[in-house]
């Protein structure tokens, strides 16, 4: 069994995404019960995180493109990662992020 915060530095090690995305909390700390989601897709419990990665476009100029992976919650493996046309691209463009 894998937890969330093991399947976050999973995705960032694999550089499927640069980093997750933040959320919006009103007096409280943010935790990572509030970045990772945990759902059930085709039977299996797995997590969502989404965050971005940043590419070099042209090798100067930093764009983010949105992420969302999900992970497997028995083996931490990174299962699926949706990106945006613009993330596709980006990636043809400038596979390396920063």
């Amino acid at each position: 069994t894998v937890l969330p915060d093991q399947a976050i530095k999973n995705l960032l090690a694999s550089k499927v995404m640069t980093d997750v995305s933040s959320v919006e909390t009103e007096g409280e700390l943010a935790s990572v019960n509030q970045v990772v989601e945990l759902v059930e897709k085709d039977g299996d419990l797995v997590y969502l995180v989404r965050g971005y990665r940043v590419h070099k476009l042209l090798g100067l100029i930093p764009v983010k493109s949105e992420v969302t992976a999900t992970v497997s919650t028995e083996s931490g493996e990174v299962l699926t990662s949706e990106q945006s046309l613009l993330g596709r691209i980006l990636n043809r463009l400038a596979p390396e992020s920063l």
